[in-house]
């Protein structure tokens, strides 16, 4: 046994770190911390390392707990001197940074906890020496993606926690080399899609948790050969619809939760398939109002079930439920079970008609005792029976019902122009309904239109329908105002829900600011910021019918064209930007000035007409008082300008066309803003002056001006 009689001592000016007790078995470091130093920092660590008669005592540490302190970041080697840790607790923090080769050195490691720190986004290299690591704590930290193949050393991790961080997305191979995980932990964080593009990377997970993520339709494919036995997708509370195929090919799941997401509203009947092992489906404090007999007849006899908790519509669509019904809960164990096992059927109530509100579902009969009902929460739906009321899932050749729709979108639809827009409509019933959408335009000519899932209108492609039922506009514009209707139809009937789309005004202005011989500057004023938008700009002549574009980047104050023709008319234009087009939204005209004139602002010629005829009213004392007021007004009117418009002569008619007034605040993570700040000084009867004035300069050129189209 090595011993370290003496106790040693190394100090800083406000931590002095002490080794009381050094043996093979046991290291005890006291670090004593003045008032000025409230908790231990990197340079104590690097401390450590430096004293000689310490080097073979680290060498033996096997458990360092860090936890609680100011570790804002981890310099290079920072542990290289302990090389038998296999326990490293960092929690608590505030860390930010890491050095790449923080942990260079590491090689017998197995637990590293990085949870409740701030970190934005792991690096490759953090791991490249801990191929033993078999847990992972990332939880509790500002991640906001995970890069391409981050974790591909740590081919011996089992346990793998990232919740509750703000992990957005999760780049392709994320999870390779993960060959040994069996607990992957991922709740709490903004995914709105599953992440998993090579899901054979994993060899055979225990666990998958995604609780609580911003997911709203899990569409085909999106679990689909993964090797998992446990699968978690609970509380995600803007879950809407499961498509067809959203669960396929998964040969080892034996439970699925989907339980308390209060906005899912549709399951579809074909969302499981392949699902060999599968004993256990929890879909308990849902939005569930019907469920298709086909999504539960694939579960093999014996299989558990939770439907608590929904707001059931107890009608047609639920009867195959009770055909088979068997009110034997505790059959011989000698036989095989023949039926689906409710866990939770004193839970499953249904919620209308209001005759049967508060009746357990399958009891469809004209009358029952809902005297006894019960509120039950979703986390208590979730806690299963210990006896369960058997259901005969056997086809029934006599069960029919006509369609209802579950339609995901209001009978009003408002959006802007340029926006993309997507109505979900998915529709239950026995036998299955086709789904059909009914569109019906008002701008210009009517029309009148059918469109099947997969199908695009013959006059214009930006509209059809997906293979989903979910009708799709690549981009709104005037024409696309009109009623849009999602119908379900079979042999029994068919239900239709109609929502009528408008668009919002999008308040924006053109607004010319200076005009030159040979050039124009405007600036633009918007109350949408979200959008990208485009300068349009072209010669008014009756020949001119294509417009010159300029895209307006979020820095961007004022835009100056130059190298116009003297005395000529102009259109200007601001339009939403569009990959495939511009959609115009107001537009002005005005004119050059004569060759050979100086440069002058449409502002400051107005101004100068205001000050003249200020000068004529000086006379007439009642109006001296207003004319002071708005040559002041004026004056500020002008600072503020000055502020963001170069001096004349210092930039204007240089070769660059583009005037950067300042740069705003931009990171990538940051949401993109379009308001344009220097316009704000523009209130609306500033507008009306200034496109007055642009006006009259056009008019002595014999231009129209548009204003608004």
């Amino acid at each position: 046994m090595y011993n370290l009689n003496q106790v040693s001592t190394t100090r800083t000016s406000t931590m002095s770190v002490r080794v009381q007790t050094c043996t093979r078995e046991m290291v005890v470091i006291f670090f004593e911390v003045s008032p000025d130093a409230p908790s231990v920092s990197p340079s104590s660590l690097l401390s450590l390392q430096l004293q000689p008669f310490l080097t073979t005592c680290l060498d033996h540490v096997a458990y360092l707990l860090l936890g609680g302190n100011s570790l804002e970041y981890l310099p290079q080697d920072v542990f290289v001197h302990f090389r038998n840790l296999q326990s490293l607790l960092l929690t608590r923090n505030g860390l930010e940074v890491l050095d790449k080769y923080a942990f260079r050195g590491l090689h017998l490691l197995r637990t590293l906890d990085l949870s409740k720190n701030r970190l934005f986004s792991p690096n490759t290299l953090w791991f490249q020496d801990l191929e033993v690591l078999e847990t992972l704590d990332l939880s509790d930290n500002n991640l906001h993606l995970l890069p391409s193949k981050v974790f591909r050393f740590l081919g011996n991790l089992k346990t793998l926690d990232l919740s509750s961080n703000q992990i957005q997305h999760v780049y392709p191979s994320g999870f390779q080399g993960l060959r040994s995980l069996t607990q992957l932990l991922m709740t709490s964080n903004h995914l709105t899609t599953v992440p998993f593009d090579t899901p054979r990377s994993f060899v055979q997970l225990d666990l998958i948790d995604l609780s609580n993520n911003h997911f709203k339709c899990l569409q085909a494919g999106a679990f689909r050969d993964l090797n998992v036995k446990r699968l978690k997708l609970n509380r995600n509370e803007e879950l809407r619809i499961i498509d067809k195929g959203a669960f396929t090919h998964l040969p080892i799941l034996e439970e699925l939760e989907i339980q308390s997401n209060p906005g899912l509203r549709y399951v579809d009947r074909g969302a499981m398939v392949h699902l060999d092992a599968l004993r256990v489906l929890r879909l308990s404090g849902n939005g569930l109002r019907t469920l298709d007999a086909g999504l539960l007849s694939d579960l093999d006899p014996g299989a558990v079930v939770g439907l608590g908790g929904n707001p059931w519509r107890c009608d047609c669509g639920l009867r195959w439920m009770g055909d088979g019904r068997d009110d034997n809960p505790a059959p011989d164990p000698d036989q095989s079970p023949v039926g689906v096992v409710v866990l939770d059927a004193n839970q499953a109530l249904c919620a209308e008609p209001s005759t049967k509100r508060g009746c357990r579902i399958p009891a469809l009969e004209p009358r029952c005792d809902n005297a006894s009902v019960s509120t039950v929460s979703p986390d208590s739906a979730s806690t299963p029976e210990p006896r369960g009321e058997r259901f005969i899932l056997s086809p029934n050749p006599l069960y029919k019902c006509a369609p209802s729709i579950v339609a995901f979108y209001p009978s009003s639809i408002e959006t802007y122009i340029g926006e993309e827009l997507k109505l979900d409509c998915r529709a239950h019933g026995e036998p299955e309904p086709g789904l059909e959408w009914v569109v019906t335009r008002n701008k210009g000519r009517h029309t009148y239109h059918v469109l099947q899932p997969g199908q695009s209108l013959a006059s214009d492609h930006r509209v059809s329908v997906l293979e989903t039922g979910t009708l799709h506009i690549e981009y709104v514009n005037h024409y696309d105002i009109g009623n849009y209707t999602c119908r379900a139809r079979n042999p029994q009937g068919e239900s239709a829900f109609t929502g009528a789309l408008s668009i919002k005004n999008v308040l924006s202005h053109i607004i010319v600011v200076r005009v030159t011989d040979t050039s124009v500057t405007v600036t633009w004023k918007t109350d949408i910021h979200v959008h990208g938008y485009q300068i349009l700009y072209r010669l008014r002549a009756p020949n001119t019918t294509s417009y010159h574009k300029v895209d307006i980047l979020p820095y961007m104050k004022y835009y100056t064209v130059s190298g116009l023709s003297p005395h000529t008319g102009y259109e200007f234009c601001i339009a939403v930007k569009h990959a495939q087009k511009s959609l115009l939204i107001s537009c002005n005209s005005t004119g050059t000035m004569q060759k050979g004139f100086s440069q002058t602002a449409v502002h400051d010629a107005t101004g100068f007409i205001i000050g003249g005829t200020t000068v004529c009213l000086l006379g007439f004392v009642v109006l001296m008082c207003l004319g002071s007021q708005a040559v002041r007004m004026y004056n500020r009117k002008q600072q503020q300008q000055r502020r963001f418009l170069p001096a004349e002569g210092a930039g204007f008619g240089d070769d660059s066309d583009v005037f950067l007034a300042g740069l705003d605040s931009l990171s990538e993570t940051s949401p993109m803003t379009y308001e344009n700040r220097f316009a704000l000084m523009f209130d609306d009867s500033d507008i009306e002056e200034i496109q007055s004035s642009a006006a009259e300069a056009g008019a002595a050129l014999g231009l129209r001006t548009d204003t608004d189209l």
